[in-house]
């Protein structure tokens, strides 16, 4: 979006303001490559937000994953058909050891990480026991703000951090926690602290 924004507010009208004087002659062909350049610029702005956009939130091992269009382009895979974008999901591993065996070999073979293979999906919804019994301990979430930003974040969003349910998130951009209110259940958002490599 600051890319799209860069480009309809700024580089046009600098542009313009740069190479325009009234009379000047092939005025008409400057601004017309100016116009073509903008448009092209937020013909590319607008592709790397829709590469970009996140397709599924994934639990996985304690962990949440972010995975984008790119991410799901890359390993030939989709989310679940039927499901909204974007989706929220759950990997379920087979219960026999040898088939669950065979899965992360094969996944290990192949460089897929286990949290993007589209046949383990179940929807997180008939999960969220199991989400809530393995959060961070609040006290692990203090420990790596170092700073303040818990804090900060709890003034934007209102209530005490015993409210809320801490996750490891990873994304391509953020490494940091994932936040569910605890009495409703319901996504609050991520939260830019460094979290843990293992817990």
């Amino acid at each position: 979006m600051r890319i799209i924004i860069a480009v309809d507010l700024v580089l046009g009208p600098l542009l313009t303001l740069i190479v325009f004087k009234a009379g000047k002659p092939g005025l008409k062909f400057d601004l017309a490559a100016i116009g073509t350049f903008q448009a092209l610029c937020l013909a590319a702005g607008t592709y790397i937000v829709y590469s970009e956009r996140p397709l599924a939130l994934i639990y996985f091992d304690g962990y949440f994953y972010s995975a984008n269009h790119e991410t799901y382009e890359r390993n030939s895979l989709l989310p679940p058909e039927g499901l909204d974008t974007p989706a929220y999901l759950c990997v379920k591993l087979p219960e026999d050891v040898s088939e669950r065996a065979d899965l992360l070999a094969q996944n290990y073979r192949d460089e897929v990480p286990t949290w993007a293979v589209r046949e383990t999906y179940v929807p997180l919804a008939g999960h969220m026991d199991e989400v809530m019994d393995n959060s961070i301990p609040l006290d692990v979430v203090r420990g790596q703000d170092q700073e303040d930003q818990l804090n900060r974040w709890l003034e934007r969003v209102g209530g005490n951090a015993d409210d809320y349910l801490y996750y490891p998130l990873r994304s391509r951009f953020l490494d940091g926690f994932m936040v569910i209110n605890k009495e409703t259940w319901e996504f609050v958002g991520p939260l830019n602290i460094p979290a843990p490599l293992w817990y």
